[in-house]
């Protein structure tokens, strides 16, 4: 992912969460506040139909009062006059003055008068029996102590409820004393809801307090609030609708209805509106934020930062360490770029610097080889005459009966024969690292090569009273690669295993399998392991002599210079049982040659012996 899409996504992340936050937040303070704005108008609504059925209350109280404090009403509670009752009690006049129920009693509470009128009909229906248990003498309604005392409210009816207003029955100058009780009721019906819905432009309803458990379920919940002495109650109805809800008391002062007044929800749809519009305005905003934010990054970073990168990277591929970066501006790309430039400078001088000293290193290279050419000729044959006159010399001391010469004569054949060897691992070595070092394959017997090694490695490992033991399969077969080598490295192993082991056990274990994808060598045997090369590309099978012995063993510090040229595991293995440490060296360059490797594996505990593997490919083709 390139800088400059990171940085986009960086960005579109940071608005997008940006965005999300405040949207959210916003959202819940601006809906809440609207919310709360909208259930108060409701509640005031509510509280405005309320006044509504109270004026309609009061004006009904004020009928009341007309009729109750008047002389002819005073006189009629006596004396029953017909005129009277036929020149205020006529069906027309129920129907004027909204009335639905009269009701005349005297002060001994006994009913004078009684008319129910149907206001839908016009015609006279029997007031409701219902009606006679609240008219018992000890009752709101009939019993009034004083000449101001007035009871007006709503009665809970069984089939309907009732707004009645009741009055005592004065004189005109409202003076006693008190002859009886008027009585007022208007029928609280469909009709008269409807009425009260024109008049306050409100959808109005009503539901009995003590209604069935069948009520509708907002009804049900309002009952449940306004229970505990809440003035009203808000809801929303649908994402459209609200309501609010508000108990009326009756004569008792109990809860006898609730009232529901149903509005449209204009308010809370215009803050889903202004909320819409301010998340467009928001994401607009972001965007055209993003956007300069982008375009000031790519001009003022970006821009530059991409020229500085293919600019290094051209010379990267150029390698023309004389390039200079050309980068304006005192901040850091300019700062980074002069950094560059120094660099690149640095580096200049130091290939020149490396030039110089490749150049030193191969001419002392080639002179260094023209002087080992030189002294393996030069060295070779006096050590090849010492070494053959020491072998006349002990023939002839033999001949003389001198067996007193034999041991130093051998000693003397001995030096050379180890000094010679020396000197062809010194050569080897050289030819190895000057590349000069050639394959000469061939396809031979595995168990026939063995056979000549084990031939000459047994008297080795017999010479420490050591036991070799070798385990190979009956199929090994044929392999192709430089026999010479393979014979040289694998008697090295060998050699070293008999140097390193006292009255011990020496194994060669031989296997020939398909091999998996991994690097040249791996964890071999036991504990630590030196890794080899970097992966080797093997082919389909490969051929492995492993051989383990109980020696002296290796620490992990050991083993991490075992490979290095004249060096051995520590100093005093020198001193205890010579060598050079060329050997290994050059076998496993031998190895490395014909796509194997040689790997090391101990557990690093001296004494517990070290185990020693040759990988190389069944058929090596010179690749």
């Amino acid at each position: 992912m390139t800088l400059r899409t990171k940085t986009l996504l960086v960005i579109g992340v940071t608005l997008l969460g940006l965005i999300a936050l405040l949207y959210i937040t916003g959202s819940t303070i601006w809906l809440d506040s609207f919310a709360s704005l909208e259930e108060q108008i409701t509640s005031q609504n509510v509280r405005r139909a309320v006044n509504a059925i109270f004026d309609d209350l009061k004006t009904l109280d004020a009928l009341a009062g007309d009729y109750a404090e008047w002389d002819d009403t005073y006189a009629f509670v006596e004396d029953h006059n017909p005129a009277y009752e036929e020149a205020n009690f006529f069906d027309d006049n129920f129907i004027d003055l909204h009335v639905n129920l009269m009701l005349i009693y005297d002060s001994a509470g006994q009913l004078v008068f009684a008319k129910n009128i149907d206001l839908e009909t016009g015609t006279e229906v029997p007031v409701p029996a219902a009606l006679q248990p609240h008219l018992q003498p000890d009752s709101p309604l009939l019993r009034h102590t004083s000449l101001t005392s007035q009871v007006s409210g709503l009665l809970l009816l069984p089939d309907i409820p009732l707004l009645v207003s009741s009055r005592p029955i004065l004189t005109s100058q409202d003076e006693g004393p008190i002859r009886g009780t008027f009585i007022m009721g208007r029928f609280l019906n469909a009709a008269e809801v409807e009425r009260l819905s024109g008049l306050t432009d409100l959808s109005l309803s009503l539901q009995r307090f003590d209604g069935p458990a069948l009520l509708p379920p907002d009804f049900q919940t309002a009952r449940e609030t306004l229970a505990g002495g809440a003035a009203t109650f808000t809801q929303p109805l649908t994402a459209n609708t609200i309501a609010g809800y508000a108990p009326l008391l009756d004569i008792y002062g109990q809860p006898a209805l609730i009232l529901r007044v149903d509005l449209p929800r204009n308010i809370y749809a215009q803050g889903l509106g202004s909320l819409r519009f301010f998340a467009l305005s928001l994401v607009a905003v972001s965007l055209v934020f993003g956007l300069l934010t982008l375009w000031l990054l790519e001009k003022l970073v970006l821009a530059r930062l991409a020229r500085l990168s293919r600019g290094v990277s051209r010379i990267g591929v150029e390698g023309d360490l004389s390039a200079r970066m050309v980068m304006f501006g005192q901040d850091e790309l300019a700062g980074l770029a002069g950094d560059i430039n120094r660099m690149l400078a640095i580096m200049q001088y130091t290939q020149q610097e490396l030039q110089e000293a490749k150049q030193t290193a191969e001419a002392a290279n080639q002179a260094k080889s023209a002087f080992l050419a030189s002294m393996s000729h030069e060295l070779r044959t006096p050590l090849n005459a010492i070494i053959g006159y020491s072998e006349m010399l002990q023939e002839e001391v033999e001949e003389l009966d001198q067996p007193e010469l034999i041991p130093d004569l051998k000693k003397i054949n001995e030096a050379g024969h180890h000094l010679l060897s020396v000197l062809n691992g010194v050569l080897d070595l050289s030819k190895i690292e000057a590349g000069k070092m050639e394959l000469h394959l061939e396809t031979f017997d595995v168990a026939t090569m063995l056979n000549e090694v084990v031939s000459i490695a047994q008297p080795l490992a017999q010479k420490k009273g050591n036991t070799l033991v070798v385990n190979q399969p009956d199929n090994l077969g044929h392999m192709r690669a430089d026999l010479t080598k393979v014979r040289q490295s694998l008697l090295n192993l060998l050699s070293n295993a008999a140097k390193f082991t006292e009255n011990g056990m020496i194994t060669l274990t031989v296997e020939k399998q398909e091999t998996k994808n991994r690097g040249a060598g791996g964890q071999e045997g036991r504990g630590a392991v030196i890794s080899p090369a970097p992966p080797l590309l093997r082919p389909p099978a490969q051929i492995t002599f492993k051989v383990i012995d109980t020696g002296i063993g290796l620490k992990p510090e050991q083993m991490e210079r075992l490979f290095q040229p004249f060096t051995q595991a520590e100093a005093s293995t020198t001193r205890n049982y010579g060598g050079t440490g060329l050997g290994l060296v050059i076998s496993r360059h031998y190895c490395r040659m014909m796509g194997g490797d040689i790997t090391v594996a101990s557990n690093g505990i001296p004494g517990a012996g070290s185990t020693f593997t040759i990988h190389l490919p069944v058929e090596y083709n010179g690749q």
